[in-house]
C-alpha cells in the first residue's frame, strides 16, 4: 500500500517528523523547511460526522464497507501505454508514447506483497520482459530491464526509488488502496476543495503536439501524430520531413479526448482529502452514487517543477460485490501520461505463493530519501525506465572524473544507474564551462563541488546546452544558482527563461529554489555562432540543424579540436571497421562541420556506456561512419 503502508510507522516517523527534516536537507543540501511536509495545506480539523458520511459514500460506490474490508488482494491483466513529455521536437512541445505494454499484476494486499509481470515494447520497437517484486518492503527485479546498459544478472535489488513508483502507481490505479487505509485511520481523511500552489504547472495542447508514436534509432524518423497547427507552423521548413520521412497521421481531436474526463461540475462531486507525506491526493467522489470519478495530487517534473498529477476512472465493473474500473487515464501536468485498459480483474484470488518467493542470494537495502525522490516524479521516471532506459534515483556520493586532455575534464555520477550523460568541463583562465548537466540536481550539486574543488577561486562562468530534452538538462538549475550563464540555441531561450523563473518548489526543491536568481539565457541564433574567449581554450557554439530536435548546438573547444554533441552522434569505445549502426543525425552534425569550415579532431558525445571514460572517436572515424552510410544509401533498392 505505497510507501505508507510498507513501513507505516517508520514512514511517518521518518518524513513527517523533525528528525528526518534536517536529514533530508543535509542529504539534499538543502534547509529543513524545504521539504514535502510542508507540501500542502496542513489537514484541517474537520466535523467528523461530515468526514465519516463522505467516506461512507466513497465506500458504498466502491461496492460497501464489508466488500472493502474482505478485498485481501487482486489480479488484474491490461495493457499500459505511457507518454513521457519534455523530449520532443522542439522546445516546449511533444510527446512520445514510450512503451507499450502487457501487464499482469498479483497484489496481496493483506501481506504487503505485490508482482508485476511486464512485456514492455518500446518506440523503437524493442521488446524486454521483466518482473518486478515487492514484498514487504523489499523490492527485487528479475530480467533486464535495462535495453541500452551492460547485461546484468538476472534478478538484482530493485532501486528504492522505483519500488515507490511502483507502489505509487498502483495506488493512483486502485483507489480502494487509499479507503482501505482509511479503513485503519479515519483521521487520514479530511474534507474540502483541493489545494494547488499557484505555481504548480497545467500545460495545454501546444505542450502536448506532436506525439512520437515510433522512432527508428538509426534513421531518427519518427511516426507522429499531430495537429494542423502544428503541421502550419512547420510548413516551408525542412524540419517535418526530417523528423518523420512523411510517416503523419493528424488527429487534432486525440488530446481534447484525454481531456475530457478532467472536467467536473463540481456541484456533484465532494472532495475527500487523504493524508499524504509528498501531497494531500484529492478524491472527487460522486454525490450520488459514491463513484470515485478522478484522484489528483501533485508532484514533479524536471523541467516545470511543480506539476498536477490527476488519474481519472473509467468503465467501473462489479467484481465479486466490489467495483474496479477497468480503464484509468493518468495525466502529469494535463498531458497525457499513462493508459490502463484491463481486460480482467479477480478479487481474493488464490495466489501460488511461489510467485512472491525473493530470489535466492539477492539483498535489498532500503533508502527512505531515494524512495521518496522516485515517488515525487513517479509518471515521468517510468514512462523512461519501462522503455528500457532507468534512470538514476538514489543519492550518488561522488563525481567521476577522466581528464582527456589538460583542462578538458568528463565527468559523471559513481552510482551504477547513472543518468548516462558525461558532462564536459573546459577549464579557462577566468572560469569554468559545463555542457550538458544531465538529468537532475543531486548530480550537479556534486559536480559543481567536484569544479569548485579543482578550479578554486574560479566561477563556474556558463552552463551550456546542446538541446533541451530533459535528460541532458534536467540538472542545469543548481548551475544557474551558482552563477552560470545558460547558452543554448535561440529557439529554447524563452523556455529556459520560464522555466528557470519558477522557484519554491514543494515537492523536490532544488538549489535555485534555495537560492533564487535571475537566470541569464544567451542564446545562439541559427545561422550565427558564439565565441567564449581565452587565450587557451576559447569555446565556440554553433547551432545545428537536425532532425531530433529543433534547438541543436554543437560545442567545439577549439585549440584541442574537440566538438561535443548531445544525441546527434554517439562514439562508442572503438569505432568497429563495418559500423552496425549509423544515424542520420551523424550528417546532420556532418554539414555543420563542413559549413563553418570547422577544424575537428575528435567528436565528443553526452552519452556513453558507463565503461567509456572518454566517451570521443577520432573524427577521420566520424568520416568513415558516415561514408558508410552513404555506401549503404546508394546500394539500397
Amino acid at each position: 500500500m505505497w510507501l505508507t503502508r510498507l513501513r507505516t510507522d517508520h514512514w511517518r516517523q521518518i518524513l513527517l517528523g523533525a528528525a528526518m527534516l534536517g536529514l533530508l536537507a543535509a542529504c539534499e543540501g538543502g534547509p529543513a523547511d524545504a521539504t514535502a511536509t510542508d507540501a500542502g495545506p496542513a489537514a484541517r480539523p474537520a466535523d467528523t460526522e461530515a468526514v465519516n458520511e463522505v467516506l461512507e459514500l466513497a465506500y458504498q460506490g466502491i461496492g460497501g464497507k464489508l466488500s472493502l474490508m474482505n478485498m485481501a488482494g487482486f489480479s488484474a491483466v491490461s495493457t499500459r501505454d505511457r507518454y513521457v513529455m519534455g523530449m520532443g521536437i522542439e522546445p516546449g512541445g511533444g510527446l512520445f508514447k514510450s512503451v507499450s505494454s502487457a501487464a499482469h499484476i498479483s497484489y496481496d494486499l493483506n501481506g504487503e506483497r505485490l508482482r508485476q509481470d511486464f512485456r514492455h515494447a518500446n518506440l523503437y520497437g524493442l521488446t524486454v520482459e521483466v518482473t518486478e517484486l515487492i514484498v514487504e518492503g523489499a523490492g527485487y527485479i528479475i530480467g533486464r530491464d535495462d535495453i541500452y546498459g551492460e547485461a546484468r544478472l538476472a534478478a538484482a535489488p530493485l532501486n528504492p526509488g522505483r519500488m515507490a513508483m511502483a507502489l505509487k502507481t498502483e495506488r493512483l490505479l486502485n483507489p480502494h488502496i487509499l479507503l482501505r487505509q482509511t479503513l485503519k485511520d479515519p483521521n487520514m481523511a479530511s474534507l474540502g476543495g483541493a489545494e494547488f500552489p499557484d505555481t504548480m504547472v497545467v500545460l495545454d495542447e501546444q505542450a502536448v503536439y506532436p506525439v512520437a508514436l515510433t522512432f527508428d534509432g538509426a534513421t531518427n524518423f519518427r511516426r507522429m501524430l499531430t495537429n494542423e497547427q502544428w503541421l502550419q507552423k512547420w510548413e516551408g521548413t525542412d524540419l517535418v520531413q526530417l523528423a518523420t520521412n512523411g510517416n503523419i497521421v493528424v488527429d487534432g481531436q486525440w488530446f481534447q479526448r484525454w481531456q475530457a474526463p478532467r472536467q467536473l461540475d463540481l456541484a456533484n462531486y465532494r472532495v475527500l482529502t487523504i493524508e499524504d507525506a509528498l501531497y494531500p491526493l484529492y478524491l472527487y467522489v460522486n454525490k450520488q452514487t459514491g463513484r470515485i470519478h478522478k484522484l489528483a495530487t501533485m508532484e514533479n517534473d524536471w523541467a516545470f517543477g511543480d506539476v498536477l498529477l490527476e488519474a481519472t476512472y473509467h468503465d467501473w465493473r462489479d467484481l465479486d460485490g466490489v467495483q474496479f474500473p477497468s480503464q484509468i487515464k493518468v495525466s502529469v501536468a494535463a498531458t497525457p501520461a499513462l493508459e490502463v485498459n484491463r481486460s480482467s480483474i479477480t478479487v481474493n484470488p488464490q495466489f501460488d505463493e511461489a510467485i512472491f518467493s525473493r530470489p535466492e542470494g539477492v539483498v535489498y537495502e532500503h533508502d527512505e530519501i531515494a524512495a521518496r525522490r522516485g515517488a515525487g516524479v513517479s509518471q515521468w521516471i517510468l514512462g523512461l525506465a519501462h522503455a528500457g532506459s532507468p534512470r538514476p534515483l538514489g543519492r550518488p556520493e561522488k563525481i567521476e572524473a577522466a581528464e582527456f586532455k589538460p583542462g578538458l575534464h568528463f565527468l559523471r555520477a559513481n552510482v551504477e544507474d547513472d543518468d548516462s550523460i558525461r558532462t564536459l568541463v573546459v577549464e579557462q583562465e577566468n572560469g569554468v564551462i559545463a555542457v550538458d548537466p544531465g538529468l537532475e540536481d543531486l548530480k550537479s550539486d556534486l559536480m559543481i563541488a567536484w569544479m569548485n574543488e579543482r578550479f578554486p577561486g574560479k566561477p563556474i562562468s556558463h552552463v551550456i546546452l546542446t538541446h533541451y530534452h530533459v535528460d541532458h538538462v534536467g540538472g542545469v538549475r543548481p548551475f544557474v544558482a551558482a552563477g552560470a550563464a545558460v547558452v543554448a540555441h535561440e529557439a529554447a531561450r524563452d523556455y529556459y527563461l520560464a522555466n528557470l523563473s519558477r522557484t519554491g518548489r514543494i515537492i523536490m526543491p532544488d538549489a535555485l529554489d534555495r537560492n533564487p536568481v535571475p537566470a541569464k539565457v544567451i542564446g545562439v541564433k541559427a545561422g550565427e555562432s558564439l565565441r567564449l574567449e581565452d587565450p587557451e581554450r576559447p569555446v565556440s557554439v554553433y547551432p545545428v540543424f537536425n532532425r531530433h530536435s529543433s534547438d541543436g548546438v554543437a560545442v567545439l573547444v577549439e585549440n584541442e579540436g574537440v566538438l561535443y554533441n548531445g544525441d546527434l552522434y554517439s562514439p562508442g569505445n572503438k569505432v568497429e571497421e563495418v559500423p552496425a549502426e549509423v544515424p542520420l543525425t551523424g550528417l546532420d552534425l556532418e554539414k555543420t562541420i563542413q559549413a563553418n569550415g570547422l577544424s575537428v579532431r575528435f567528436i565528443a558525445s553526452s552519452h556513453a556506456r558507463p565503461d567509456v571514460p572518454y566517451n570521443t572517436a577520432r573524427y577521420e572515424d566520424f568520416k568513415r561512419h558516415l561514408q558508410f552510410h552513404e555506401q549503404a544509401q546508394r546500394q539500397a533498392p
